[in-house]
């Protein structure tokens, strides 16, 4: 058996005012994190509910007892789309890692 504790990663649905699938992008993003043997991720039933634009992303991960949450946003800048992603921690609200 593995020692190594596992961190407890949520992956949270991305949030658009845009008309994408964005639960399919969350589906895949969840699938491709849970390949991962260093990463317990929620699964998106889990996370469904909660692909609403104002989400608190740290109650949200608090209540799922989870160590962080990946949030993200599909922005259109003229013929361009950018996904902009950030990893919160949970524990204090802190920026982990973001990207655009």
């Amino acid at each position: 058996m593995n020692s190594m504790k596992k961190n407890h990663l949520l992956a949270l649905a991305f949030l658009s005012l845009q008309i994408f699938s964005v639960g399919a992008m969350a589906q895949t993003l969840i699938q491709k994190l849970s390949a991962s043997t260093r990463l317990n991720v929620r699964p998106y039933t889990q996370v469904a509910n909660y692909q609403t634009p104002d989400v608190n992303p740290v109650e949200v991960g608090r209540n799922l007892k989870v160590d962080a949450v990946l949030t993200g946003k599909i922005i259109q800048r003229n013929d361009q789309l950018i996904l902009q992603t950030n990893l919160i921690n949970i524990a204090d609200g802190s920026q982990l890692w973001s990207e655009d």
